[in-house]
C-alpha cells in the first residue's frame, strides 16, 4: 500500500470506534473480510459482508455519492456487493479468475449446506439460509438452500442479479479476470479517497481506470491449499472428484489415504466410509435411542461451547491441551453410547468396497465442526469392532514416492507414503515410519490464506459471530 495521506481522517478514526469496523480494518478506509478470519463458513464470511456494509453506510464512509471496491468474487464479495447496492451505492467488484463464485461454480460432487454444521442446534437439518425461524429473513442477501457446489454457483448468480433489478438498486461493475495490484490513499476535498491499480489480466501491462473509492473491502478467497506432498496429491477440496463413484471409479481395489485433522479430511473420510454426501445424513442415520442422543448432544453443547470461548483467548502454543481435552471428551461420549448403537447401524463400503486410513498429526482433530468430529470418531470405532485401524494419531506425512503423476493425475497409481512422528504438526523425532502403499491420496495439509497487502498482518483473528445478522439493520 503507497500513501499520499498527509492529515489524519477524522471519519474514518471516529469509524473504527464501532468494533466490527475496528476489528476487521487493515489500513486507512480499507477492510478484510477473508481467510485470516475464524470461523470462516460461507455462511459466516456472508455475515461479514453484509454488516461491514452496514456499519461502513452507518457511519458514512460510503454513500450514493461515494464507490466501493471489493476485491473477491466469490461468496463474501458477492454478498458485500449486494448489501452496497441494495443501498444505491455504486460498486467495483474485481475478481481474478474468469467470472463469480468461480471455486463453487466448478464442483458439482461437493454438497454444501448452510445449517448442518450448527449441530446440535435443532435447526441444523433444515438446510436453507435463512432457516424459517430467523426474523427479517428479507434482509439476507443472496439466501440459498443446501446444493453441489455447481448448483449452489447458480443459486448465487440469480440472487445478485435479482438484487440488481431491485428499485433504487447503485450500479455494479463487475471486473473478472482482474487482479487487484495495489492502492494509494489520497486526501482531497471531498475528504479522504483511496485510488486502487487493478490489471485486466489478458492486458496485464496496462492498470485499468476506476474512479476514488471512499473504502476498500477485501473478501479475497481462502488462498493456495496444502493438497500436494513432492508433486503427489489429489483433488483439491473444491475440485470435482470421484468419491462417490463405485471403488472411486478405479479398476482395482483402492488403497486410500486420508492425511489431516481438520473439517476438509474429516468431511472426506466420512464420504469415503459411508458413501454419503453430508455428515447429518450419516448421523441421521445411526441407531441412536432418543435419550441417548438428548445426552449426547447435551455434552456436545456444552463442550464446544467451552472450547469456542477458550479458543477465541488461546494461542497455537495453548490450543493442542485445549484440543486434546476436547478429543478425549468425545471419545468418551462415544465409549458412553449404548449397545444398540454398535449393533444396527448403516452399512460402510469399507472394508468391502476400498481400504482406507485416516492419518493426522496429533493426538488429536484439529479445530473442526463438532458434527464432523463426532461422526468421524464413531465411524473409526464402528471399523475397529470389524477388526480394522483406520486411524493414525500422532504422524505427519513428509514423503509420497509414485510414478510420474501431477496434481491432477495421481488417482490409480500406486505411492509409496512415509511419515515422522508428530505433534500439532511439529517433528517428535527423526524416525521414519512407513504408512504403506496407497493409489488414491487425499491430503488436506490446511491453507495458506492471502495476504491482500503486503504490510497487513498475517496473524489469524479468532472471533465468535452470531449466526445471523441480529441487528436487522432495514435498508
Amino acid at each position: 500500500m503507497r500513501t499520499g495521506l498527509l492529515a489524519p481522517d477524522r471519519d474514518w478514526d471516529a469509524a473504527v470506534n464501532d468494533p466490527f469496523l475496528r476489528a476487521h480494518q487493515i489500513g486507512v478506509r480499507m477492510l478484510e473480510i477473508g481467510p485470516r478470519l475464524s470461523p470462516l463458513s460461507i455462511r459466516d464470511q456472508m455475515f461479514r459482508a453484509a454488516v461491514a456494509i452496514d456499519r461502513a453506510c452507518e457511519h458514512r464512509l460510503i454513500s450514493k455519492e461515494s464507490p466501493i471496491l471489493i476485491v473477491g468474487g466469490g461468496a463474501a464479495g458477492g454478498a458485500a456487493a449486494a448489501r452496497a447496492i441494495r443501498y444505491g451505492i455504486e460498486v467495483f467488484l474485481v475478481e481474478s479468475n474468469p467470472y463469480l463464485f468461480y471455486r463453487q461454480d466448478r464442483c458439482p460432487t461437493r454438497w454444501v449446506s448452510p445449517t448442518q454444521y450448527d449441530w446440535p442446534a435443532p435447526h441444523a437439518g433444515e438446510h436453507e439460509y435463512p432457516w424459517h425461524s430467523i426474523p427479517s429473513k428479507e434482509n439476507i442477501e443472496l439466501p440459498w438452500r443446501a446444493a453441489f457446489g455447481e448448483e449452489l454457483a447458480a443459486q448465487w448468480n440469480l440472487a445478485l442479479r435479482a438484487s440488481q433489478l431491485r428499485r433504487d438498486s447503485g450500479e455494479l461493475h463487475v471486473l473478472t479476470s482482474t487482479d487487484f495490484e495495489d492502492a494509494l490513499i489520497h486526501q482531497t476535498t471531498r475528504g479522504v479517497r483511496i485510488q486502487a491499480r487493478v490489471k485486466l489480466r489478458p492486458k496485464a501491462r496496462r492498470f485499468l481506470e476506476l474512479p476514488l473509492f471512499s473504502l476498500l473491502l477485501f473478501a479475497m478467497g481462502l488462498g493456495d491449499e496444502q493438497c500436494v506432498v513432492d508433486g503427489h496429491g489429489g483433488p483439491a477440496f473444491w475440485a470435482e472428484d470421484s468419491f462417490d463413484r463405485p471403488q472411486l471409479g478405479l479398476k482395482r481395489k483402492p488403497r486410500v489415504l486420508v492425511s489431516g485433522g481438520g473439517d476438509g479430511a474429516l468431511q472426506d473420510f466420512i464420504r469415503l466410509v459411508t458413501g454419503k454426501k453430508s455428515a447429518l445424513e450419516v448421523y441421521e442415520g445411526f441407531n441412536l435411542p432418543e435419550p441417548a442422543k438428548a445426552r449426547l448432544e447435551k455434552a456436545i453443547t456444552w463442550a464446544e461451547d467451552h472450547w469456542q470461548r477458550s479458543a477465541v483467548w488461546s494461542t497455537k502454543r495453548w490450543d493442542c491441551k485445549l484440543l486434546h481435552n476436547l478429543h478425549v471428551g468425545y471419545a468418551e461420549q462415544i465409549e458412553a453410547l449404548p449397545p444398540e448403537f454398535w449393533e444396527r447401524q448403516p452399512a460402510l463400503r469399507v472394508p468391502g468396497e476400498f481400504d482406507i486410513k485416516l492419518i493426522h498429526s496429533c493426538d488429536h482433530f484439529g479445530p473442526c465442526y463438532a458434527l464432523n468430529h463426532f461422526v468421524a470418531l464413531a465411524l473409526c470405532k464402528l471399523l475397529e469392532k470389524k477388526g480394522l485401524h483406520p486411524i493414525q494419531q500422532g504422524r505427519r506425512v513428509t514423503k509420497i514416492e509414485g510414478g510420474s503423476c501431477g496434481k491432477l493425475g495421481c488417482q490409480g497409481h500406486s505411492h509409496q507414503v512415509s511419515s515422522i512422528e508428530s505433534e500439532c504438526g511439529r517433528a517428535r523425532g527423526s524416525q521414519v515410519f512407513d504408512e504403506g502403499v496407497f493409489n488414491v491420496l487425499v491430503l488436506r495439509h490446511g491453507i495458506a490464506p492471502p495476504n491482500p497487502l503486503a504490510n497487513a498482518p498475517t496473524t489469524q483473528i479468532r472471533q465468535m459471530l452470531p449466526s445471523h445478522n441480529p441487528w436487522g439493520v432495514e435498508v
